[in-house]
């Protein structure tokens, strides 16, 4: 094998256009995603069988497993799929990707997907030059430039290394271990960026009787595993999500490929003979596809704790975390309360400013901010992870300062700041839940639903201001001020619902985009009075 043919010039290149490629996806499918394409794939992804059925039929469509993950890497980016529905795509991509194998071995067909490259490339680009004022049709644009692009990246890198493919002369590993065959099968795919590709090569290795039945199921399982490294490089500059979604596959790949070697590959032969396969081709693809079904069976029952278990890998938590927890001892009554009341406001500006993003708004950074994190700016979801892991820090003190105290005043203040906080991570995630459909609201062309979004943002610009006022003001004051607060926020909260229930502008709107922007309503009035009562919490005194 000459590695020394490799051009890493052109390989580098193809790398190139493959991340941006990948960018450009991204950023098309934020605007586009807020409409058909959102609702298709969530109507289509909202259970697991749903979502496993998508990634079978999309990557037995698109011949490219890879593909059909930078798909959902760039979905995931975009705020468009849940890591929930993610995960269950990314398991039927595996086993859609072994209908090529049935393919080239029933009919000798395959797929050229590469060819469509620059089409695709020369739509995208003139579209996003020539449509750049229209929103969705330039976000259009952009995706197709991002897909065509990815595609190219992906022909320039197999290019590079085409002379190094040609070389690989399987006859050389005769005699040896299934395992090195496995390792054989991993490196190629992963220098290739295709288990596709991997696969063919192997078949027709199998079909010319320069390895076994044995040893090529092993490349097989290591091209599954090997392909992996598609998305490796697709999340190298992805947000938190993205990389979750490289994990994902890579964790699934492992787990699917670990059984594979180790528990079906030694029974291989006999199995095929007890259901009556002879052919040693059929043979092949039918343990392909064998392994893959089995690794979804065994991770259906398991999606949503993988899921949790992805959602908690890289984001970033800032190393102090608590602001003054850990200065005061919980021994020390007083001193235990003025840390934990410190920290209960500091949590909810921290809440406060978290919203304020979702809805874009500007304002003062929260309290601490640039302690708990320094010069870095924090993104949404290490905010998010922060926040949620103070909640803990406060919990854990305020048990052991009520476990050492015997007075029932601090027993009693520390539950209404328990309140406090428990209220205001509750509307730092309602607020989180409805991120993605505001998004989807402020691309929609149109202008009556865009307008009640404005009305939205310009409401909580004040009840957001307000609120910090009275965090900053002195109790005797704050009490009057909350309550005048909370009147004006559930006005205007059933003013505009009977306002939109009414404009005829909305009736151009879908049931779906109508009942979803009523749920938005909803969720930004749950918000709201979760924060109106963590502040009446946090200045309710105990006698």
């Amino acid at each position: 094998m000459n590695f020394g043919s490799i051009d890493p010039w052109m390989f580098a290149a193809g790398l190139g256009f493959f991340l941006f490629g990948m960018r450009q996806l991204e950023v098309g499918l934020k605007i586009v995603g807020g409409g058909w394409l959102e609702t298709t794939l969530r109507r289509s992804t909202g259970h697991p069988l749903g979502s496993i059925t998508v990634g079978i039929i999309a990557t037995a469509i698109l011949q490219s497993s890879s593909l059909v993950g930078l798909m959902v890497l760039a979905f995931v980016g975009a705020d468009i799929l849940r890591m929930r529905n993610a995960v269950g795509v990314i398991l039927g991509t595996n086993l859609g990707t072994t209908f090529t194998g049935w393919l080239v071995t029933a009919i000798g067909f395959k797929l050229d997907l590469e060819g469509l490259a620059m089409p695709i490339i020369a739509i995208g680009m003139l579209g996003t030059v020539a449509l750049e004022r229209r929103a969705m049709a330039r976000g259009t644009a952009l995706v197709l430039l991002g897909l065509g692009l990815l595609l190219y990246g992906l022909s320039f890198m197999k290019d590079s290394v085409e002379v190094f493919a040609a070389s690989l002369d399987l006859s050389a590993l005769t005699g040896l271990h299934a395992y090195w065959f496995f390792v054989t099968g991993f490196v190629f795919a992963a220098v290739i960026q295709s288990s596709s590709a991997t696969m063919m090569i192997t078949l027709s290795a199998l079909h010319a009787g320069i390895v076994d039945l044995p040893s090529a199921a092993a490349i097989a399982i290591g091209a599954d595993l090997g392909t992996t490294s598609t998305l490796m490089i697709g999340s190298l500059r992805a947000t938190a999500a993205g990389k979750q979604v490289a994990l994902a596959h890579f964790l699934y790949n492992l787990v699917t490929a670990a059984i594979a070697l180790f528990i079906l590959l030694p029974v291989l032969e006999p199995g095929l003979r007890l259901v009556g396969l002879t052919d040693p081709l059929f043979g092949l693809v039918a343990f392909h596809s064998f392994f893959n079904l089995l690794g979804i069976f065994i991770f259906l029952p398991l999606i949503d704790p993988f899921s949790r278990f992805l959602e908690r890998r890289f984001v970033r938590i800032a190393p102090g975390r608590a602001q003054y927890l850990g200065k005061t001892p919980p021994q020390i009554d007083t001193a235990a309360l003025a840390a934990l009341e410190a920290e209960s406001v500091a949590l909810l500006r921290g809440v406060i400013a978290l919203n304020r993003r979702c809805f874009r708004l500007e304002g003062p950074a929260s309290s601490g901010w640039t302690m708990r994190f320094g010069n870095h700016n924090p993104s949404y979801e290490e905010a998010y992870a922060t926040l949620k892991q103070i909640e803990g820090e406060v919990l854990d003190y305020a048990r052991r300062t009520q476990t050492l105290s015997q007075s029932d005043r601090v027993a009693a203040r520390i539950e209404h700041l328990l309140m406090a906080v428990r209220d205001g991570i509750y509307s730092a995630k309602s607020i989180k839940d409805i991120r993605a459909n505001l998004v989807e609201f402020r691309h929609l062309e149109q202008d009556g639903i865009r307008a009640y979004v404005e009305r939205l943002t310009t409401h909580m610009r004040g009840f957001y201001s307000g609120l910090e006022a009275i965090l900053d003001s002195d109790e005797t004051v704050a009490a009057e001020r909350t309550d005048d607060l909370h009147r004006v926020d559930g006005e205007f909260m059933r003013t505009v619902t009977q306002d939109f229930y009414r404009d005829e502008s909305t009736a151009a709107l879908t049931d779906l985009q109508t009942s979803t922007f009523l749920n938005v309503l909803r969720e930004v009035d749950s918000a709201d009075r979760a924060l109106i009562r963590a502040v009446q919490a946090l200045n309710q005194q105990t006698a």
